[in-house]
Order: C-alpha cells, then sequence, then structure tokens
C-alpha cells in the first residue's frame, strides 16, 4: 500500500542535517516532507532510518516523534484509502507538522517530573482514548 521512510538532508554549515519524511504510494508517487527535526549526520543511523542512540534525551525525543509521526500518517493513509478519496497533501503536511510540535514542552524544566510525565503522556497518546488523554492533559 504505502511505505514510510525517513532520511536525512545534506548538513548545513552547523552541521546539522534535516530529517526528511518520504511517502511512496503503491503507484510509485513520492510525497516528500522536510520536519523541523535536526540531527547531526553522523548521529543518524541510515540502515535502521532512525537516530544511532536512542539513550540520550535528544535522540530519545527524535525517535518518539518518528514514531508518531509514522502512527499518525498510517492512519491517515488507511482513512484515505479505506474512503477511496484522493490524497491530499496538505493534510499530510499538517499531520507531519503536528506530530513533530513541541507544545509547551519548552516552559516546563528539564528533569522535573511534569516534564518526564509530558513526555510518557505524549509518546503513548495513540494507545489510549481521546477522553482520557485530554483528562491527562488538564491534570
Amino acid at each position: 500500500m504505502f511505505t514510510i521512510n525517513f532520511s536525512i538532508s545534506s548538513p548545513d554549515s552547523t552541521g546539522y542535517s534535516q530529517i526528511i519524511t518520504t511517502i511512496t504510494s503503491e503507484k510509485k508517487q513520492d510525497y516528500i516532507f522536510y520536519t523541523t527535526l535536526r540531527i547531526i549526520k553522523n548521529d543518524w543511523n541510515i540502515e535502521r532510518q532512525r537516530p544511532k542512540n536512542i539513550y540520550t534525551k535528544k535522540h530519545k525525543l527524535i525517535y518518539s516523534f518518528l514514531n508518531k509521526i509514522k502512527i499518525e500518517v498510517s492512519a491517515l493513509l488507511h482513512e484515505y484509502h479505506t474512503k477511496k478519496e484522493k490524497i491530499c497533501t496538505q493534510k499530510l503536511k499538517e499531520c507531519i507538522k503536528k506530530c513533530t510540535a513541541i507544545k509547551y514542552i519548552h516552559s516546563i524544566k528539564k528533569n522535573s517530573f511534569l516534564y518526564f510525565v509530558n513526555l510518557y503522556i505524549e509518546s503513548r497518546s495513540h494507545l489510549i482514548t481521546h477522553s482520557t488523554y485530554k483528562r491527562y492533559m488538564f491534570f
């Protein structure tokens, strides 16, 4: 049906590369989207399409964002496929942008309990119902 791949662009002057999401349809049509995520080229595992070391905080966050992108985009593509609608690239772009958005996480101090609770809830948002997620966020 569709394949979702991640790659990186060529490094800029600071040595960071932007992570690119490529969605290939069964008709071999490619949809390429640039994410806001950046990583050093040497920290990227080309074969796995993920950061090499997921145990550092920054790479763990990138890893969870890439997983979230894959889950959300797959759900959106499945919805298009079941309804037999034409794929809207704007909706895909918005979905990827939403998945990589760090809402208010920067306003919370790192290494605080609330910071780690928020990371956990965000990483598990695809497993819980919407109403439970809203209750968690209200807390």
